[in-house]
This record gives structure tokens, C-alpha cells and sequence, in this order.
């Protein structure tokens, strides 16, 4: 068989017509082949030939304008110029070239400089052929041409064409025209922060494109405003550097220079990513090394002679050009800026040639930026003297002089560079914060030295506390729009001198003076700036995101907050007594010169210092200044730069904050009579606060019928739950800010104030405003008890004692039906409400008598201020309506209105757009937020607050449908039935103690809560088992199980997050924790009533389909026996039982979730190693 008849050949164009420029069908186009019309011009050769339809191009290509004749010729003449270049610098010293005999001495030499003379001749050839031809033609780009033979091969066919960028095209990017020169032209603005290279101002992206392939391909990375095109350029170019250096062993300056681009700007990249970066400057390295940038050209050719033939002359070396001088600087100034901080690489190494190359730019000034340029890599050859210095120092290498002493010489230096600025030179914002940097690391030089006179030591903490308040000043007068185009190296600075500021606001020399440092420097406030500053440099510096991705700013100021908020308790420790510390000036003695340090002491693991890591919260203290040769002399032996020091002295604070507590900070606890008064205080706050949420059902019918207010019965219940659920996160920050004692109780009086108002109530509105009002005092109450309770006691003694509060605390949710069943019998429905005065002033006495222990950080502003500026009241204005809203959909549906209907969607659609409002809000405003998010974010408190809103759903499904249970299918009265939970409520207790103190003894709480949430679910698993007639052993053996499940998980999410979190934002964890038992619990006793009820009518209706259904449910549980007849009631108590079964089933889902909500609440061992002295009774 005859092979097809190719497009384009002879055959076919003789039947048919070229399609014009851009009218290729879609299918030659896909195959990049010619496309042949045919004579009756309706499909291609090709595609008739294939059988497949013919379809035009939607829209065709335009061609590109060829460039002018006069363009044309400027390029042939400058590569006529190159071209003589090379061959002055190949003739020998009489000026004429000559041709070698065989008996030549050198042959080898001839050869190589002939080679080196072709090779370089063909790229000019081969560039000068492209220029001339049609546009469709790519030139090869510029490669350094070498005499090495292993890079020779690699060096005569390079791909590089822009075809094999990217050949994927599922991630291929290729702009617009106008889209590329937009690219083009922020680069070259961002090249006047650091001039790395240098493109004329006339180049075109296509020209640039055409002759270094991955230089464009990493400018388009760096400066493209899509998130999503980022991400995918960024595995190109690592697709690309893989293929082109690795595979293929290219060595040439595109490929240098798109690395050195993209390490510049590496910021401006969604995340970056330390390994790649550091993998990058490595690989730039070695094509710096493999390219011959190092050495001078005659160097490096008389080592590839000798090393080939054992001995010679080299032939006269080529002329090193401009481009590769800047860029081998470039790469040194880059690598050596990454090394100081990332201590896990080496910069290249500063050679000979390299100071001729920074000379040669500073000498000719062919542009004006190598002027910029060669300020950047002056000031960096002070800093790497400083920072050798700083290594010296940290990993304690003995000297004969101290490294203190070479301060002064270094400062000289830095003047010099200064000085030697040329005067009309532009002095950018960029390479100022560099100079000042420099002026940082020289100031630190020795300052962690235990030898250093105490006038020079202070003499340079003053000098690096200026020139830091400088360097800010100077970094955040750069324009938000001018930032993005700074490179990466001024963020390794803002990491550097953050750390600098840090060790000098915690020094421990007594000859500091704290109170200038935060009158000059306040790290708190300018972490707040910067945290400022990234959030406006997102909302200026507009990146195109889609759902769930971040722009590099968004993760920088998110990755400060994390920093504030890790270091404040510290830093507000060491700040807020500044003004008591004495200071060494005036006419005082001098402070004796402590002993030097040994190399163990001095040592510090330059390995972690990193910006990527600098946002990690669990390893971002700073070692800090000390001048205190006791605490000098307890430092571990491996401290890092990045990580607190190991004292023996020191320890993890008891309170789970994280932060560095000494052993005098760790005995302000109470104990004894104190301790026991407390607890009575709070054990029986907690029980009448849980006692006012179910003590009110079994009198509304009473107050309905002496107040004629039948339509409000809902609004006696939802007013006191909504009032305490939306007021609940607010409290947390209260009780931050704000004495906990006196907090606790100006919210149990207003507690009180509601309760009175309903016990004196002549009204169902009076009433409803009381409840309110009893609401609003009851949403601190268990946030405040349990924050009592970690600042009083250390961790390892709160299990058992919140086991205690929690468990007697049961006792009035379940007892409360009962309660308010004998009061309204025997008396009035009033002492539902009085009950709460008696006992709650017996609280207020018993508190009142013990002194809490305070650790909140003392703060300057007023009361006033912090209620303006701290507590969060435009979240809470968001937050308070939507959970209203939220709530109130919940309760309404199903009962007072349909779920279709359009109130219930109404308020769930306007509680979640206020709730996301809230969430925005919130984001936006961080660490001050009412819920601050990185809070929640933390995986211990999130899986806590899981696990305590399904246990409480746990709570909530037993405490209301045991009781349906009895009334129903054992015709048991509201007081028996409550007397038939006394097992869950025995059990629930005896585990809830038990458990508190099995884990303040094992020290370990997880295995409680896992196993809490398995007897749950055995339980509520045996109990949906239950029928109308299961015996009393049955039923309280069931009850049993349950309660024992409940009790061991009751107290472990709270101890769970008094562990992990810091003792300053517990408060704030412990409001988020009552929040989400508050309103996980609404969620899934609605969800559960929504079940038994259609449960029970499909029973009903199954097997009396004779009998109303909703007649029989509008009775209610207790009487079932009043409307139906005695032959039918067996089936409705089979259907009550099958309905209550069902809403067991549910709280074995709940039980579950909770056993692996558990996992997460973290591994932590709570036992104290030293035991805490006792505060001492008070008279």
C-alpha cells in the first residue's frame, strides 16, 4: 500500500490552495501541520483524507509587525561590533592574527582558541540568520561558550526554544501581547530595587521571550496577579530547571539569570517554599562555578589545559562581560543575605575576580543602576564580616581577641561604603533598610558576650535600639505599591531585626534601661503595624484568588499575628515593670563585668534560623539578653537563635501557656480553706445556672394560666438561652482584660438582678425581660468558674476539681424539672426564682473572703480605653444577631412555624450572611478579634470544642427523652419520673470525680475523653433497644452506662485547652468552649426533636391509621391514657417507645463523632514535677 500523501507536499499543493496566515482549520492547527484547501474549497487535504470534519478556526491569528529595516540593521550592527570584540582580544600582543603549523609548540592552545572563536561565531551567525528571517523563527539565546568538553555538548544544541516551556498544556501560560509587556515592564520597574541585571528600555517581551526562554518564563511567575497562574508557572520553572541543568546540562545565562530573578523576588510567590529556595541558590552556584564566573577567564582556561594535556600556555582569554559580572555579584549578595538566616547553606564564595567585577562595574558605569547594584554588595561585605563574627560568637570558637572589639572597625566600614556613595546616586527606601540592617548585625556583634564592659555593652544596645526604630521607619514609609517589587532580602531584615528588638526588650542587664526601649521601640505595637501593614499590602496589591487560596501578603500578616501573639506574654512580662528597673546611668557604681561564657553557654543552632519557620509560635522566642550571671550560667546547652532557652531554672509555666515562667511566678496558688471556699462558691454557681435552664418547664403552665399568656410560653426558655449563648464569646474577652474575681461577680449579681425580676414578675413581658436579663449574667458564670479554677490551681490538680464543679453541676439541669414540679405544687412557681437569691448569696460571701491569684499583664490603659479599643464591639454587633437568628430558626422550626416557611428560612439566611459577615470581620481584625481566629484554629481547641458540643448533645437528648420515656410508656408523674433519673445523675457525678482525679494521677486526659464517648455510644446503642415495658433494672442499668460515659468525658475538653493554650487568651478558649456546648446542643436536641416527632407520627400512623395522630401528640406524654381507648394503647406506647429510641440512635452518632472529635484534643502530660507552694492564709 502506497504511504498517505503528506500536507504540504507537492502532490497536494497542485490539487488545492494554502490556507492564508491564521485560517488553518482547527484540526491542521491542533497538528501544527500546513493546511492545503481543496479545489471545491470545503474541507483541507488533510482532513478529507483523514475523514474528519473540516472546521474553520473560530477566530483567526493576527500576524506580528515585522520590525522595521532600520531595527534590523542596528542589530547586525551590534553583532558586527561583538564580533570584532572577539576578534581583537584572539589576536596575539603584535596585532595580527596567525595560523598554527604542525610544529607549533602549543597546538592545543590554537585549537581551543579557534573553538572557542567558532563556536562564538556560529551563535552570532545563528542570531544574525534569525534576525533577518520571518518572525515565526526563535534565535537560540545567548550561551557562554567554554573550552570544558563536558559542557561543550551541552553547549552547542540548547533547548531553549520557548516551544519546550511548559509543553504540558494543561499548565502552559502564554499571555497576550499586551499582558506580556505589562509583565515586562514591572519587572523592569522592580529592577530599581536591585538591579540584578539589565534590559534596555526598548526590548520587547516577544524579543526577551526569543532570547532567554526561562528568564521570561520567571519573570511572568514573579510578576503575574493570579494566584492560580503562580502556582502553575512555579512547577514549570521547576519542570524546566530539572530538564535543563539537570537532564540536559545546560550551562548558560538564561538559565543563571531566571534563577537569580526568581530567588530576588521568591516573596512575591505563593508560598515559595524554604527546601526549593535553598535548592535554587544551590543550583545558581553551580552554574556560577560551571560557567566560569568566578575566576578570570585566563584562570579558568590554564586549569582546563593543564588538567587535559598536563602543562601549557592558555590562549588569550575572552572579554567577560558586563551581564555576567552583575550577575555573578548578584548571586553572591543573594546567597550571602539567605545563608545569614538560613543556616543550613553556604553562600558563594567571594573571589578575587569577583572584587575586579564589582570594580570593573563601579568603574565603567555603563548604566546607572550598576552604581545601585554595587552600593547593595558593598554594604553586604560588612555584614558577612559581622556575620562571621555573630557565627563566632554563637558557636563559641575560641579567638585571641574578643569579637566585640572588631565593632568600631566594622562601623568604619560601613561609613566608608556610605560615604563612598556617588552623590547624585538615588538613595532607594530598599537599599537604605539594607544599610541600616548591616548597622543591626554590626551592633550585635558580641553583644551576647559575658565579657564585654558594661559601657561599651550599653553603648551598643542603644546604638541597635536607634538603628532598629530606623530601620522600621524606614520600612514602612515604602509605598504599599512599591512593596511587592522589593526583593526577598527585606524580609529576611524585618525577621532579623524583629529578633534583635526582642533580645534587647528582654534583657536582664540591670544596667538597661527598659522604659527607653519602649518608649522608642515597642515590639507589641510594631508587630501590630506590620501585621497592618501585609493586610493593606493584600488589599492594595490586588491578586486574583479562588476559594481557600492566599496571597503571600495575606500569609505574612497572618504569619506576624501568630508571631505577636506567641511573644506577647513575654514581652508584656518584661514591659509592663519597666519603669521599677534600675538603670546604670548617672553617678551610680558601674555593674561588675560578669565572666565570660563557655563555649556550651555561647552555643546556638544556626540551623534554625529561617524565615519560612519564623512564624511557627512553638519555637519563635528568641535567646534573650541576659546580664544576670546566675541565669547565664542555667542555660541549656543547645539553645537556638530562634527557640528559648532550656533553663534549669526555668520551666513550662503549669498554666499550659507555653510561655517561660520562673519558680516564683508558679506559687501564687491557693490551697486549704481558700481553696475549698472557692469551690463550694463555684460548684454552686454552675448548679443554679444550669438549674434556671430546665427548672421554668414544669411551672410554665401555671404562669400561662395566671397571666392569661399562653402565646409566650416559647419566649420563657428562648430568652434565657439566646441571651446567654450570644453573650457568651464577649465574656471571654472580659475576663482577659478584666480582674476574673470581681468579673465572676458583677455577672452572677446581674444573674441575680434577673432572677429577682422574674420572682416579682406582674407580667408575662416583665417576666420575659427578667429571663433576659438572667441570661445575660449567665453567660460568664461557667466561663468564669473554670478560668477561676486555672488561675488558682496548676494543671495537674484541675481535673479532679472541675469533675467536682461539673459533675454536681448536672444536678441541676436534671433535678430542675423536679424542683420546679414541688414549688409549683406545694407553694409558687415564684420560688423557681427566689431559690436563686438565698443560694447565690452565699456564693458571693464565700468568694468574696479568698484573694485570687492575678496573671494578667498589667497595661497602661484605662478601663474606658480597653472597653473602646479591645473587647471587639463591632464583632459582637455581628456576632449577637446572628446567633439570635440562628437560635431562634432552631426553636421556631417545626413548632411555632413550618421549616419551609418563609420566617424559619428568613432567619437562617440572615443569620448566615451575618455570621460570614462576622467571620470576615473577625479575620480582619486578629489578634483583637472577639474570637480571634488563630484561637479556633488550633487544633486542640477546635477538636475540644467539637467533643464538648457532642457530649452536651449527649446531655441534653437523656435529660429530655428519659423523662418522655417515663411518662409515657410507664405512665410515671413529672416528680417520679425525675426521681427515675437518679441513676444517670449518681453515676454521672461518681465518674466525674473519679475521673478528675485518675487523670490528675496519670497525668494524662485523652484516654478519658476517648473512653467517655465508647460508654456513650454502648449505652445509647443499649438504651435504643428499649420497649414500653423493659424492666426497672433494664432502664437503670442503661441509665448507668450513660451517665458513667458522660461523667469520665465531662471535664477533659475544658483541661484539654487549659493545657495547650496560653494562660492570657484561656479565658477566650474557655468562652469559645461554653459557646459551642451552648449552641452544639441547640443544634441536636432540635435535630432530636424533629426526629421523635416524625418518628412517632409514622408509628402512630402505622398502626392506628384510624386515630388522629397529631391529637395524640398534641396531648402530650402524660396523657396518652386520657385520649385514647385502653385497647389502643399499647400501640401508642410502642410508638412513644420507637420514637424515643430514635433520638437514641442519634446520640450514638453524637457519641462517636465524640470519640474521634478526642484524637485531637492532644497528648499532653499535665503533671507537675515540682510541687507549688501555697500562697499563705490571710488574717
Amino acid at each position: 500500500m502506497a504511504p498517505p500523501e503528506l500536507p504540504g507536499s507537492a502532490t497536494s499543493s497542485t490539487t488545492g490552495t494554502p490556507a492564508g496566515y491564521g485560517r488553518a482549520c482547527t484540526a491542521c492547527q491542533r497538528a501544527k501541520c500546513k493546511c492545503i484547501l481543496r479545489a471545491s474549497g470545503q474541507d483541507c487535504e488533510r482532513c478529507h483524507r483523514l475523514g474528519k470534519p473540516c472546521q474553520p478556526m473560530a477566530t483567526s491569528r493576527k500576524r506580528v509587525a515585522k520590525k522595521s529595516t532600520s531595527s534590523r540593521t542596528a542589530q547586525l550592527e551590534e553583532k558586527l561590533e561583538d564580533l570584532v570584540t572577539i576578534l581583537r582580544a584572539s589576536q596575539p600582543s603584535n596585532g595580527h592574527l596567525h595560523s598554527t603549523g604542525p610544529g607549533d609548540s602549543s597546538p592545543l592552545m590554537n585549537s581551543s582558541n579557534m573553538g572557542h572563536l567558532t563556536s562564538r561565531l556560529e551563535s552570532l551567525a545563528t542570531a544574525a540568520a534569525s534576525s533577518s528571517s520571518s518572525s515565526e523563527s526563535y534565535p537560540r539565546p545567548y550561551t557562554v561558550p567554554h573550552n570544558h568538553d563536558s559542557r561543550s555538548t551541552a553547549n552547542t544544541q540548547p533547548n531553549t526554544s520557548p516551544s519546550s516551556i511548559g509543553e504540558d498544556p494543561s499548565t502552559s501560560f502564554d499571555p497576550t501581547p499586551e499582558e506580556a509587556e505589562l509583565y515586562l515592564a514591572k519587572f523592569q520597574q522592580w529592577l530599581k530595587n536591585f538591579p540584578c541585571m539589565v534590559l534596555p528600555q526598548d526590548i520587547t517581551a516577544a524579543a526577551l521571550r526569543k532570547e532567554k526562554p526561562f528568564l521570561w518564563l520567571c519573570i511572568m511567575n514573579i510578576t503575574s496577579m493570579c494566584v492560580e497562574q503562580q502556582m502553575k508557572m512555579k512547577d514549570q520553572v521547576r519542570r524546566e530547571i530539572a530538564t535543563r541543568i539537570i537532564i540536559n546540562h545546560e550551562r548558560s545565562m538564561d538559565c543563571l539569570q531566571g534563577l537569580i530573578c526568581y530567588i530576588s523576588w521568591a516573596a512575591t510567590t505563593s508560598s515559595p517554599g524554604r527546601p526549593f529556595i535553598i535548592t535554587f541558590c544551590q543550583m545558581a552556584v553551580l552554574l556560577a562555578y560551571d560557567l566560569g564566573l568566578t575566576k578570570a577567564p585566563i584562570e579558568e582556561q590554564y586549569f582546563t589545559v593543564c588538567f587535559k594535556m598536563g602543562g601549557g600556555r592558555p590562549p588569550s582569554p575572552r572579554v567577560r562581560t558586563q551581564e555576567e559580572r552583575r550577575a555573578v555579584v548578584s548571586l553572591w549578595f543573594l546567597t550571602s543575605v539567605m545563608s545569614s538566616f538560613v543556616g543550613k547553606m553556604d553562600p558563594l564564595q567571594w573571589t578575587p575576580h569577583m572584587s575586579d567585577c564589582l570594580e570593573a562595574l563601579e568603574r565603567d558605569k555603563l548604566w546607572l543602576s550598576d552604581e545601585l547594584l554595587v552600593a547593595f554588595v558593598r554594604y553586604q561585605l560588612v555584614a558577612d564580616e559581622a556575620q562571621k563574627l555573630l557565627v563566632r560568637d554563637v558557636m563559641g570558637e575560641s579567638s585571641s581577641a574578643p569579637t566585640y572589639v572588631f565593632r568600631k572597625s566594622l562601623l568604619a566600614k560601613l561609613q566608608a561604603v556610605r560615604d563612598g556613595l556617588p552623590a547624585n546616586m538615588p538613595i532607594t527606601p530598599v537599599l537604605q533598610a539594607h544599610s541600616l540592617a548591616t548597622e543591626v548585625q554590626i551592633n550585635s556583634v558580641g553583644l551576647f558576650m559575658q565579657n564585654i564592659p558594661v559601657n561599651q555593652r550599653i553603648e551598643s544596645m542603644y546604638s541597635c535600639l536607634q538603628t532598629i526604630r530606623s530601620w522600621y521607619d524606614v520600612f514602612f514609609g515604602i509605598p504599599p505599591e512599591d512593596v511587592p517589587g522589593a526583593p526577598f532580602a527585606i524580609y529576611i531584615q524585618l525577621s532579623q531585626v524583629q529578633v534583635a528588638l526582642y533580645r534587647l526588650t528582654t534583657s536582664e542587664d540591670p544596667a538597661w534601661d527598659k522604659e527607653f526601649v519602649r518608649n522608642t521601640a515597642d515590639l507589641l505595637i510594631l508587630l501590630d503595624q506590620v501585621v497592618e501593614f501585609f493586610a493593606r499590602l493584600d488589599s492594595v496589591y490586588k491578586m486574583k484568588t479562588s476559594q481557600g487560596e492566599e496571597t503571600v501578603f495575606a500569609m505574612g500578616a497572618k504569619m506576624m499575628n501568630n508571631i505577636r501573639i506567641s511573644w506577647e506574654p513575654t514581652l508584656s512580662r518584661h514591659l509592663r515593670n519597666a519603669s521599677s528597673i534600675p538603670t546604670n546611668q548617672g553617678a551610680g557604681p558601674p555593674v561588675p563585668t560578669p565572666p565570660p561564657p563557655s563555649a556550651a553557654q555561647a552555643s546556638m543552632d544556626m540551623a534554625n534560623m529561617n524565615m519560612i519557620d519564623f512564624g511557627d509560635t512553638e519555637r519563635s522566642e528568641p535567646h534573650p539578653i541576659s546580664g544576670d550571671d546566675e541565669k547565664t550560667e542555667s542555660r541549656s546547652n543547645t539553645p537556638t537563635l530562634n527557640e528559648p532557652a532550656q533553663d534549669e531554672k526555668l520551666e513550662k509555666s503549669e498554666d499550659g501557656d507555653g510561655e517561660l515562667t520562673t519558680e516564683e511566678e508558679e506559687t501564687e496558688w491557693i490551697s486549704g480553706w481558700k481553696l475549698a471556699s472557692m469551690m463550694t462558691s463555684l460548684t454552686l454557681a454552675a448548679f443554679l445556672m444550669l438549674l434556671d435552664m430546665s427548672i421554668i418547664s414544669t411551672a410554665v403552665p401555671r404562669i400561662t394560666s395566671d397571666f392569661h399568656s399562653l402565646p409566650d410560653i416559647g419566649w420563657y426558655a428562648s430568652a434565657y438561652n439566646l441571651a446567654s449563648a450570644a453573650l457568651q464569646p464577649l465574656t471571654g474577652k472580659i475576663y482577659m482584660y478584666f480582674n476574673t474575681r470581681w468579673t465572676f461577680l458583677a455577672l452572677f449579681f446581674v444573674f441575680e438582678v434577673g432572677s429577682l425580676i422574674c420572682g416579682v414578675a406582674q407580667s408575662s413581658a416583665m417576666l420575659i425581660i427578667g429571663r433576659a436579663v438572667a441570661g445575660i449574667g449567665s453567660s460568664g458564670i461557667q466561663n468564669g468558674a473554670l478560668t477561676m479554677i486555672a488561675k488558682a490551681v496548676p494543671i495537674h490538680r484541675r481535673p479532679s476539681l472541675v469533675g467536682v464543679i461539673m459533675g454536681f453541676a448536672q444536678l441541676g439541669l436534671i433535678s430542675g424539672p423536679l424542683i420546679g414540679g414541688a414549688f409549683t405544687q406545694y407553694t409558687t412557681w415564684r420560688w423557681c426564682f427566689y431559690i436563686n437569691l438565698p443560694i447565690g448569696a452565699i456564693c458571693a460571701v464565700l468568694i468574696l473572703f479568698v484573694h485570687m491569684p492575678d496573671h494578667r499583664a498589667s497595661r497602661d490603659e484605662s478601663a474606658m480605653q480597653i472597653l473602646k479599643t479591645k473587647l471587639d464591639f463591632t464583632g459582637f454587633v455581628l456576632f449577637c444577631p446572628s446567633i439570635v437568628m440562628l437560635l431562634l430558626a432552631l426553636q421556631w422550626g417545626g413548632l411555632e412555624y413550618p421549616w419551609d416557611s418563609a420566617t424559619v428560612i428568613g432567619l437562617f439566611c440572615g443569620g448566615g450572611v451575618l455570621f460570614i459577615i462576622f467571620i470576615y470581620w473577625e479575620h480582619r481584625v486578629g489578634s483583637e478579634a472577639m474570637i480571634p481566629l488563630p484561637i479556633v484554629r488550633t487544633r486542640e481547641v477546635w477538636a475540644s470544642c467539637l467533643s464538648q458540643s457532642f457530649l452536651f448533645s449527649t446531655v441534653m437528648v437523656a435529660s429530655y427523652y428519659f423523662p418522655v420515656y417515663f411518662q409515657s410508656a410507664k405512665n410515671a408523674s413529672p416528680f417520679t419520673s425525675g426521681v427515675n433519673l437518679l441513676p444517670s445523675i449518681l453515676s454521672v457525678i461518681f465518674a466525674a470525680v473519679a475521673s478528675g482525679a485518675l487523670a490528675q494521677r496519670v497525668g494524662y486526659y485523652l484516654p478519658f475523653a476517648t473512653a467517655s464517648g465508647v460508654l456513650s455510644s454502648i449505652g445509647f446503642g443499649l438504651a435504643s433497644s428499649m420497649g414500653p415495658y423493659a424492666s426497672t433494672a433494664t432502664w437503670a442499668g442503661y441509665q448507668i452506662l450513660i451517665g458513667l460515659g458522660r461523667g469520665l468525658g465531662l471535664q477533659m475538653p475544658i483541661i484539654a485547652i487549659q493545657a495547650n493554650t496560653n494562660a492570657d487568651v484561656t479565658p477566650i478558649a474557655m468562652a469559645i468552649l461554653t459557646f459551642s456546648q451552648t449552641f452544639g446542643s441547640a443544634i441536636f436536641i432540635t435535630a432530636a426533636n424533629v426526629i421523635f416527632t416524625h418518628e412517632l407520627r409514622d408509628e402512630l400512623v402505622a398502626r392506628l391509621p384510624d386515630i388522629n395522630a397529631d391529637m395524640i401528640i398534641d396531648a402530650g406524654a402524660g396523657a396518652v391514657s386520657e385520649v385514647v381507648s385502653g385497647a389502643d394503647l399499647p400501640q401508642v406506647l410502642w410508638s412513644y417507645s420507637k420514637g424515643v429510641r430514635a433520638t437514641f440512635l442519634l446520640a450514638v452518632g453524637t457519641s462517636c463523632a465524640m470519640v474521634l472529635s478526642s484524637f485531637g484534643m492532644g497528648w499532653k502530660d499535665i503533671r507537675k514535677k515540682p510541687a507549688p507552694s501555697p500562697v499563705p492564709d490571710e488574717a
